[in-house]
């Protein structure tokens, strides 16, 4: 199955948002032919730089989510990630009020 990646390309003077290129990889040959027909006529309706169509794997650095790996390999399912997510987020906001405690104390 094909999917769908963005890459943010760096802002000119003029562009009033952030330009990107709409990345399909693991694209069929029919996705492919599809995509080369209507490819930059996609690419205006959305506002992109351009649509690259791949039939192989492609790796975006930008969108490496190997942060996200743990020692024994990659976590199970995202609502494991969610809460080893919402955990470090809580140590930190505890670490800050604990910080700013300190801070207001004469």
């Amino acid at each position: 199955m094909a999917r769908l990646q963005i890459l943010e390309l760096p802002s000119g003077i003029n562009d009033e948002r952030p330009p990107f290129a709409l990345i399909v990889d693991q694209a069929t040959e029919a996705t492919a032919k599809a995509l080369d027909i209507v490819g930059q006529s996609t690419a205006s309706l959305i506002q992109a730089r351009t649509v690259l169509v791949f039939d192989e794997t492609v790796e975006i650095p930008a969108n490496d989510t190997s942060a996200y790996v743990r020692e024994s390999g990659e976590w199970s399912t995202m609502d494991e990630l969610r809460a080893v997510v919402q955990e470090e987020i809580a140590k930190a906001q505890a670490e800050l009020v604990d910080t700013l405690n300190m801070q207001a104390r004469p």
